[in-house]
């Protein structure tokens, strides 16, 4: 039985379903529940009506995870220890995101997964189940306005993450990757692309923080979307999804939106890596992703 740790912010929980999915697809005895009260809460079911929760005989499970991570009276050997008498397995991913294939092999006993999960091949074999369930409901009418000048161009996404990646461990593991030679690096690549197949581009850029964008970005004729921001911040995962190309961070809020962009012969361009501690077999952006040095 696997028990999947949904956590953080609407990124990561998608990724953490769609692990799900996958797994509930291939075995019936799965389940998932939401463990920490973090940045806008539980997203999927208010955006997509998708539930979470343990049945009366597995709350104890909660439990089991918080002592299973945690490292304050006893080791994480000690841990593991204690809990395999009982035939349960906390397995706390490592922040190099490097694809374990053993964890889509069945486990006999209580299995609970707890980490981001962002490669694609952990619900890869699901992926038709996985786009079902993250169909996005009806934007309202500024965001719809928007999203049908998107489909009347060659658009092309920017989503560029400040915010938080600028603080405390945050910035340690996650900063220095998409900088500013990054997208413009990006930007260029993405202007020659189009100008070598007579395509006349349109820039749209997502960011918390627009201002910095237009200062730095040098973009002269590009559409700042803003005002989605909280619990309206999957409105820009849904218009970026549309785009005919995507500039994307290394965050799972702009990878979520191009691997849900269905466009026929769509562009993604990323970063080449994700975390600063990223493994040298990290496959977290598909292979046909366009990574881009900055």
């Amino acid at each position: 039985m696997d028990i999947h740790v949904l956590s953080y912010g609407l990124g990561n929980q998608l990724s953490q379903y769609a692990f799900f999915i996958n797994r509930r697809q291939l075995m019936q005895r799965a389940y998932a529940f939401y463990a920490f009260k973090q940045h806008n809460g539980y997203e999927l079911d208010r955006i997509f009506g998708l539930k979470e929760g343990l049945p009366w005989y597995l709350q104890f499970v909660r439990v089991v995870f918080r002592l299973g991570i945690s490292r304050r009276f006893y080791s994480k050997r000690t841990a593991d220890f204690v809990l395999s008498l009982f035939r349960i397995k906390v397995i706390d991913e490592a922040y190099n995101y490097e694809f374990d294939p053993s964890l889509l092999k069945p486990w006999f006993g209580i299995r609970i997964l707890y980490g981001g999960w962002h490669d694609s091949r952990y619900f890869h074999p699901s992926e038709a189940a996985v786009r079902t369930a993250f169909s996005f409901p009806p934007l309202d009418d500024v965001n719809d306005a928007i999203l049908q000048q998107i489909d009347a161009v060659y658009g092309v996404s920017i989503h560029v993450r400040r915010g938080d990646y600028l603080k405390g461990i945050n910035s340690n593991l996650f900063g220095g990757i998409a900088t500013l030679e990054y997208y413009r690096n990006a930007i260029g690549w993405a202007i020659t692309y189009c100008k070598h197949r007579s395509l006349e581009i349109k820039f749209y850029v997502f960011s918390d923080d627009i201002d910095w964008c237009k200062q730095n970005l040098g973009l002269r004729d590009a559409v700042y979307v803003s005002g989605n921001s909280k619990t309206d911040s999957w409105k820009d995962i849904l218009l970026m999804s549309h785009c005919r190309a995507n500039i994307i961070a290394n965050s799972t809020f702009s990878w979520w939106a191009a691997w849900l962009n269905q466009q026929p012969n769509k562009v993604v361009i990323c970063p080449t890596k994700f975390i600063n501690t990223d493994s040298p077999n990290q496959t977290i952006y598909p292979a046909a992703w366009h990574q881009i040095e900055g």
